[in-house]
């Protein structure tokens, strides 16, 4: 008897938990709905018939409504979601719809909120495409989705499944088992016509390659963001890529350079400035889908590129393998990139992969490791003009079937990925499993050597 009693009590000190949390979290998600989404949908005044009518053929169909949310206020974070959303399916019997939420600075710091406003979503063609996609609560049927929730509330319930947390878990899993889809968005025969027409009255007539310089105004001017000192290690100059520019020119291509709310103008042989020139929500998406390929540090748009699967140079890249933040679908059979180099100022010399990766296996967050590199004086330089330059040549001559290694260019990229190996061993992260730029190994060869670690 004493044993059963033991027992129970063991067994309630488990379970009791579990469910006060869980009663917590349903008590936050209703007030979620009452306070942030429910007062910004206006009443269903005279359209009371045509929902009931509506909610009955969906009752029919589903025996339970999943309520998730999509971040809409990051275009990384909407693109992630579509994918997931395609690869992680609800329930058998159950229909999954999404609510556009953002995290929006406030008095006293940044809440979660419900995006009924256009002006907090990131990109409302982006937005409007994926509605076509996904049941997604749109400002048209916003009224219906209140309707409906109120009155079968024992049919719907709240899901955290595409929460930040989980979708990194997700993007963990799809990318380690490579089975995600490499297209996502097409554009109607009108929009094709637009987009070419688009392209000529820009001077762009044939060949060319995109760029992105990611810097901090648009997290400043668009989402009220501060930058801090961990945000700006993915940051880089404009300048830095004229070089490219100017010598994919003499081989006829143009460079076009991407983003929104960026800081200072470019000007380079080839260059074609649409950023601060001819920017548009729809052309941000139809000018990436008839390059040849992109050129970016880590950003949302190596996410946008990978909705036409379009070959990445990844550059300026601060981290190699990773926790806390996401990573785009990079394939290691088309893409390339550059890793930063660390420069530490007390020892008076840059480190080697082999101690940079000892850091970021003492860190794992991608944060943690940024700001262990602002505490102990290390600084974090960008890739050169000659190095982003050489990189996107190589991308060319790789699409061109020109490209080839060497032995001892073979020899180089097997022990990064020795390192890289030692690097991951018992972790669970993302991984910029990819070949570091041929030239750029040729020209810092010692980033390979052996070392004490730090």
């Amino acid at each position: 008897m004493k044993k059963a009693i033991g027992y129970l009590k063991a067994m309630a000190k488990r379970i009791l938990p579990r469910a006060f949390f869980r009663e917590r979290e349903k008590r936050r998600d209703e007030l979620f709905f009452m306070q942030e989404v429910f007062p910004k949908i206006p009443e269903a005044r005279g359209l009371e018939a045509e929902y009931e009518e509506k909610s009955q053929e969906i009752l029919k169909v589903y025996r339970k409504v999943e309520l998730c949310t999509i971040f809409a206020n990051r275009i990384g974070e909407i693109i992630v979601s579509l994918g997931h959303q395609q690869e992680f399916p609800p329930k058998e019997g159950e229909l999954a719809i999404f609510f556009p939420v953002g995290w929006i600075p406030r008095e006293g710091g940044a809440q979660c909120e419900y995006l009924y406003e256009d002006r907090y979503i990131a990109n409302t063609y982006l937005y409007q495409k994926v509605a076509a996609m996904l049941p997604l609560v749109t400002r048209e049927n916003a009224g219906f989705w209140k309707y409906f929730i109120q009155h079968y509330k024992h049919r719907t319930y709240v899901s955290h499944r595409f929460d930040h947390q989980n979708l990194l878990a997700m993007q963990k899993q799809i990318i380690k088992e490579k089975e995600f889809h490499r297209q996502f968005l097409y554009f109607e025969p009108g929009e094709m016509e637009k987009g070419d027409g688009n392209l000529k009255e820009m001077g762009i007539l044939g060949d060319y390659v995109c760029f992105f310089a990611r810097q901090g105004r648009y997290l400043k001017e668009h989402l009220g963001i501060n930058p801090n000192d961990l945000e700006v290690t993915r940051d880089s100059h404009i300048e830095n890529f004229s070089l490219m520019s100017e010598r994919l020119w003499r081989r006829g291509i143009q460079s076009v350079r991407m983003g929104y709310l960026v800081e200072g103008l470019f000007e380079a042989p080839g260059g074609v400035d649409y950023a601060n020139l001819y920017r548009s929500e729809f052309m941000d998406f139809y000018v990436l889908s008839k390059a040849r390929f992109l050129i970016s540090g880590p950003s949302a748009m190596t996410h946008m590129a990978n909705l036409f699967d379009k070959p990445l140079v990844m550059v300026n890249m601060p981290v190699i393998t990773f926790n806390a933040d996401s990573l785009n679908y990079c394939d290691r059979k088309q893409d390339i990139f550059l890793p930063k180099k660390m420069y530490d100022t007390h020892r008076k010399r840059y480190l080697t992969f082999q101690e940079i990766f000892a850091i970021e296996r003492q860190e794992d967050s991608r944060y943690k490791i940024a700001e262990y590199y602002d505490t102990h004086g290390i600084v974090l330089e960008e890739n050169t003009p000659e190095e982003i330059a050489d990189a996107a040549e190589e991308m060319l001559a790789r699409l061109d079937g020109t490209f080839s290694y060497t032995s001892e260019d073979e020899m180089r990229q097997k022990r990064f990925s020795e390192l890289l190996a030692w690097a991951t061993q018992g972790r669970d992260c993302f991984v910029v499993d990819l070949p570091v730029g041929r030239e750029f190994l040729r020209q810092n060869e010692w980033l390979l050597e052996e070392c004490p670690v730090l």
